[in-house]
């Protein structure tokens, strides 16, 4: 008994947990990211929230989500959401890792690559404009370590999105190694999950006798 408690104990202590906290628009994309590197990686556990949700859950089960996660990820976190998910930080364990864009100062403060706080330093107007576009990060040399998982975010779509998962969790363990940015075409076909650079290369998954739909999105892909 003693032995299976033992064993019970290690595998624990080896899962990874990561929580999410996301926007409705990009949730779909970190789900189907979080259900690949699942598949890929078992040990790995995600709990994905939109920012909805989190400003339903109690305010013990958020801090606990934050706690027992080792990775976490803001994404889009403003208002309400964010004034709760501080608060939550000043009672929970801190992650070894968070990653907060596209968000409210305050939670861009909170983001961390274990000692390291990237934006102890970054001035409130610096924020702004790197929100905007207006300042590239590489301008910002305390930025560097977070503008390489910043480059994942900004290029969207479901690889990018697993590589953004995998970038985060190469600080713990360099197993984890994400592929380099994907930047999609300028015009292309989506479609399942990939990329198709023109109608010559999609032609061999058109089906021959079966009507064919096309929507053009003059936006992203990661609409799609």
């Amino acid at each position: 008994m003693v032995g299976v408690c033992m064993i019970l104990s290690l595998m624990l202590a080896s899962l990874l947990n990561v929580f999410v906290v996301e926007s409705p628009s990009y949730v779909k994309e970190i789900v189907a990211a979080a259900h690949e590197l699942s598949a890929r990686y078992p040990e790995l556990r995600f709990t994905i929230r939109t920012t909805e949700q989190a400003i339903e859950m109690g305010r013990e089960d958020l801090r606990r989500s934050i706690s027992e996660a080792s990775v976490v990820v803001f994404g889009r976190v403003y208002g309400d959401v964010a004034a709760k998910i501080q608060e939550a930080f000043t009672c929970a364990k801190t992650p070894s890792v968070v990653f907060a864009a596209h968000s409210d100062f305050g939670v861009y403060k909170l983001s961390r690559y274990g000692s390291e706080r990237p934006f102890r330093n970054v001035s409130h107007e610096q924020i702004e404009r790197i929100s905007a576009g207006t300042l590239p990060v590489n301008d910002v040399p305390e930025l560097k370590r977070w503008g390489r998982s910043f480059e994942y975010v900004l290029a969207k779509g479901p690889q990018n999105f697993r590589n953004l998962l995998l970038d985060l969790l190469s600080n713990l363990d360099s197993r984890y190694r994400p592929e380099p940015v994907r930047i999609p075409p300028a015009a292309f076909i989506y479609s399942n999950g990939s990329i198709y650079a023109d109608a010559s290369s999609f032609a061999p998954q058109i089906q021959s006798g079966r009507p064919t739909v096309v929507i053009i999105d003059h936006d992203n892909y990661h609409h799609s």
